[in-house]
């Protein structure tokens, strides 16, 4: 999901350079790094962006994987999985275990 966002933020700032470099590394603190790097970055576009990046790319992810989806549906614990959400009052982006 990491390199998916970091991807989409490239792209949202035309920073082709960068985007490329996030899709050829698997390595999630080198994406991180790269989606700190985007050039021409605005952190108010970003901040009215990225709730719906992240919302496709988590869509995404479960309709791409049948077996995730079926084990995260329903109760919010199932076998070894945990469930996390946004908590605003927390700061941006900030997750707990439910």
């Amino acid at each position: 999901m990491e390199q998916y966002m970091m991807f989409k933020k490239a792209i949202l700032f035309q920073d082709q350079r960068t985007a490329e470099k996030i899709l050829e590394t698997g390595d999630v603190a080198e994406i991180k790094v790269l989606g700190r790097m985007v050039q021409h970055f605005d952190e108010k576009i970003w901040r009215e962006k990225r709730e719906a990046i992240v919302h496709k790319g988590v869509l995404q992810k479960f309709l791409q994987n049948p077996e995730l989806a079926r084990k995260t549906s329903g109760d919010r614990r199932t076998d070894d999985c945990r469930m996390c959400s946004k908590r605003p009052n927390l700061g941006d982006w900030s997750f707990y275990g439910g």
